[in-house]
């Protein structure tokens, strides 16, 4: 939850950048975001995968993965060229990940991942 508050904050801070210097600092931040949220989020997931059954789960993961590498750039796109704006664009991802810290929020784990 932390990560993605990390680039709630990362994206927003963008819609606001004015200098090229203010960008590459926010683009530092946003790199501690990139390995985190990939490798947490696969540890997360495993957990809840009944023994047996992992090749079928984590490929509904990787589906949902590839799906989202596609919807996130075109609602970028989409709003970008009826806004002819960048900015509001940039805003629409961070919209999207506080729908996904919700939706993490609500999911019952993050313990020991104990196995019978």
């Amino acid at each position: 939850m932390l990560s993605l508050a990390l680039w709630i904050v990362t994206v927003t801070a963008i819609y606001f950048l004015q200098t090229k210097l203010q960008f590459m600092i926010v683009a530092s931040i946003a790199g501690l975001g990139l390995g985190t949220i990939q490798a947490s989020t696969r540890a997360f997931f495993a957990q809840f995968i009944p023994d047996g059954s992992e090749s079928e789960y984590f490929g509904v993961y990787s589906l949902v993965g590839k799906s989202s590498a596609v919807i996130g750039p075109l609602l970028f796109g989409f709003i970008s060229s009826q806004t002819n704006s960048q900015r509001p664009a940039v805003l629409s991802i961070a919209l999207l990940f506080f729908a996904g810290l919700i939706i993490v929020q609500m999911v019952k784990g993050g313990g020991p991942n104990v196995r019978k």
